[in-house]
């Protein structure tokens, strides 16, 4: 509901400063946000810590590309374990592709779209406490779709707020982090709630 109150009320400031037809192509970046607090699992949100840069171009009214690339980190958080606790550092890759289609036959990609998108990542966790040389590769991937609104100003600024959900499948490799290799699930297939915004130029 927040997520819809907020899109509405931009909807309203930016309406009068859309363009429709002069700038098809935008390039966007989202700083890291972490919107999900599950204790049972960091590794969870672990993926909402990124800097991502996107770029899209509006081609016809129903194909408008999108493609993003991220770095997960540096970061550093704990995992609390039975026997002990962790300070962990991180550093991978976001990948990110798909297609946004536009409720709307304007030549740039402007209002709102709904978007099916493949996620790919890739972090590597380094321990700074008990086990030297330790650490956990983590693999996610899966689909997502998302909905949002899309706008642009007179002189090119771009925003883009969304929110959707996604199901994923997540690996773990190289377990040697933890002493206890049973606190981790190698492998697990869940659904993560998506919600952002990004800031760019369009031209």
């Amino acid at each position: 509901m927040f997520a819809m109150a907020l899109l509405l009320q931009m909807c309203r400031l930016f309406a009068q400063s859309e363009l429709n037809n002069n700038r098809t192509s935008i390039v966007q970046m989202s700083l890291p946000i972490n919107l999900i607090d599950n204790n049972n699992n960091e590794s969870y949100y672990l993926f909402d810590f990124s800097f991502k840069v996107s770029f899209e171009k509006r081609m016809t009214k129903s194909l408008c590309p999108i493609i993003q690339i991220g770095y997960h980190g540096p970061f550093t958080f704990d995992i609390e374990t039975q026997e002990t606790q962790e300070q962990i550092k991180t550093n991978g890759l976001n990948l990110q592709f798909g297609n946004k289609f536009y409720f709307n036959s304007n030549n740039s990609p402007t209002g709102f779209y709904m978007s099916p998108q493949f996620i790919f990542n890739t972090v590597k966790l380094h321990e700074d406490g008990s086990v030297p040389g330790g650490f956990i590769r983590i693999q996610d991937y899966g689909l997502v779709g998302l909905i949002g609104y899309q706008i642009i100003k007179s002189k090119g600024f771009a925003i883009d707020i969304f929110s959707g959900a996604g199901i994923f499948r997540r690996n773990y490799f190289d377990n040697t982090l933890i002493e206890n290799p049973s606190t981790i699930n190698h492998n697990e297939t869940g659904i993560r709630p998506h919600l952002g915004i990004k800031f760019g130029y369009a031209f």
